[in-house]
C-alpha cells in the first residue's frame, strides 16, 4: 500500500459534477430565492445573483440578528432550502449517471473500502437520484444538507459521516468536483482528490490544495485499485 493510501479507511464523494450529471437552473432558484429574501426587507443591494446561495443564507441571517428579527432569521435557511427542494428535484428527474461512476463505486466497494456521500443537495432531490440510478446500495453513509443544515464548504457533513463511519480525517479521501469540496476537505484535515467530470478544471482543483486531479472517474479508481495494491 502507497504512502497515500495507508490507514485510508473510506472514500466520501461528492454527487452533483462527481457522480451525476445535474442539470440545476441555478439562475432561476437564486433570481426566486432572492425574490422570497427581499420580502424579509433584505437590502438588495446585500443580495446577487453572483453571491454564493450559502452566502445569502449567511447574510440574511446576519443582517436580520442585527436587526432585532431573530423571527425572521430564523425562517432564512428553511425558505432557501425549500425553494432549492424544488428545483433540485426537478433536476433529479432527469439527471444521468457521469461515466463510469457506477463502475468506480462498485470498484471501490469490491477491495473493500467504506463509502460516503456528501451533497448539497435535499434528501428529496438525493433519493430521486440514488433511485433513479440505483446506487443507493453501494453508501455507507449518506449526509445531505437536510442532515447536516449546512452546505459546503461548510465542513458540517464531513465531520457528520466521519463520525457515523468512526473514523478520523486522516483515514477518509474526499472526491470532488469543485473547490468547495476542497474547502470543506481542508477545514476537516480530510486528503482531497479532484475530477475534472463537473465544475471545475485541473488547475482551480490544484490551487485548492487538489493531493491528485483525475480527467474522469475511471482514472481515479485505476489509481486507487493501484496504490492499494502497492
Amino acid at each position: 500500500m502507497s504512502d497515500i493510501f495507508a490507514g485510508i479507511k473510506a472514500i466520501i464523494f461528492d454527487l452533483d459534477g462527481t457522480l451525476i450529471k445535474f442539470k440545476l437552473d441555478i439562475i432561476g432558484m437564486k433570481k426566486e430565492i432572492i425574490r422570497r429574501l427581499l420580502e424579509f426587507k433584505i437590502p438588495k443591494n446585500m443580495l446577487s445573483l453572483d453571491i454564493k446561495i450559502a452566502d445569502m443564507i449567511k447574510i440574511s441571517k446576519e443582517y436580520l440578528l442585527k436587526s432585532n428579527r431573530k423571527d425572521l432569521a430564523l425562517k432564512v435557511a428553511p425558505l432557501v432550502f425549500s425553494i432549492a427542494d424544488k428545483f433540485e428535484v426537478k433536476a433529479a428527474e432527469v439527471s444521468e449517471l457521469i461515466d463510469d461512476a457506477k463502475l468506480v463505486l462498485k470498484g471501490i466497494k469490491g477491495i473493500g473500502l467504506r463509502i460516503g456521500l456528501l451533497t448539497n443537495n435535499g434528501k428529496l432531490a438525493t433519493n430521486i437520484v440514488l433511485k433513479k440510478h440505483d446506487i443507493a446500495k453501494f453508501f455507507d453513509i449518506i449526509i445531505t444538507r437536510d442532515d447536516s443544515q449546512s452546505l459546503k464548504p461548510d465542513p458540517a457533513g464531513l465531520r457528520l459521516i466521519l463520525s457515523a463511519l468512526n473514523i478520523s480525517p486522516k483515514e477518509a479521501i474526499f472526491v470532488g468536483d469543485s473547490v468547495i469540496d476542497a474547502h470543506a476537505a481542508k477545514e476537516v484535515g480530510v486528503l482531497f482528490f479532484g475530477v475534472e467530470t463537473g465544475l471545475h478544471n485541473r488547475d482551480d482543483l490544484q490551487r485548492e490544495n487538489a493531493v491528485m486531479v483525475f480527467s474522469d472517474l475511471k482514472s481515479l479508481l485505476k489509481f486507487v485499485i493501484r496504490e492499494i495494491k502497492k
